[in-house]
């Protein structure tokens, strides 16, 4: 990486990628192809990912780009069929963008700076923990699609950054509420953003069954009348 925290942009349509995370990556646009070739070759694989606003436009520009980005390594790389290429990155840290750089155009470059983390004490982390770990557990009952890993990963011991951003990569929600963990400033509000992602999940989910509920119990008791009314019917049609 360069000592000027200067770094290519690679610009993300319809997902994010946490620090501490591994993320598998599809990139198909040839200037993004070219991106991870610069950032290959000039930057020791490293890159910032940022995520646009608007995931239908094809050439992004730095407006069209969250000034919230995340720092990556390319770990791995494949080559696809019809020129796309797969990339496996691992997200280092939050970083916000200062500028946009003209270095190689149209291909985006960006001076980047660290983030203060606002690091709890070790009463307030612990409690945090606690929470998360207790939500997320309703959740993973709500999700039985999740890889069985996820139970190794999300270990309480780990530092309370590197629980938050390996639960927030297995939590489903809206992009822009996703990103909004990374706007956000310090680890108490970043727990409480992804905290209110699964609860909001999670009423979803109980709405649902709640209804689905509803409509079973409403067909059941259709079934049940029609076969009384059938019964009084043929019951009738001996009596005559």
């Amino acid at each position: 990486m360069t000592t000027k925290n200067i770094l290519p942009v690679l610009p993300l349509r319809d997902m994010l990628v946490f620090p501490h995370a591994l993320s598998p990556l599809l990139i198909g646009r040839s200037s993004s192809v070219k991106t991870i070739d610069i950032a290959s070759d000039e930057y020791d694989d490293h890159l910032l990912l940022s995520l646009q606003r608007d995931p239908d436009q094809e050439e992004v520009n730095s407006d069209g780009l969250n000034q919230t980005a995340v720092v990556a390594k390319i770990i791995s790389r494949s080559q696809l069929p019809g020129g796309m290429v797969k990339i496996l990155v691992e997200g280092i840290a939050c970083v916000d963008l200062s500028y946009f750089l003209d270095i190689n155009p149209p291909h985006l470059f960006a001076e980047y700076k660290a983030r203060r983390t606002y690091q709890p004490d070790a009463k307030e982390e612990e409690t945090i923990k606690m929470n998360l770990m207790e939500i997320f557990s309703e959740y993973r009952a709500i999700r039985p699609d999740l890889p069985v890993e996820v139970d190794q990963i999300l270990d309480p011991k780990r530092e309370l950054e590197e629980l938050l951003f390996a639960m927030a990569s297995f939590v489903d929600g809206p992009l822009d509420s996703k990103q909004s963990m990374l706007d956000v400033e310090g680890l108490n509000a970043q727990a409480e953003v992804l905290s209110e992602l699964m609860m909001s999940t999670l009423d979803i989910v109980k709405l649902q069954n709640s209804l689905e509920q509803e409509v079973r119990h409403k067909i059941q008791k259709n079934q049940k009348d029609f076969m009384i009314q059938e019964q009084i019917r043929n019951l009738s049609a001996e009596l005559e």
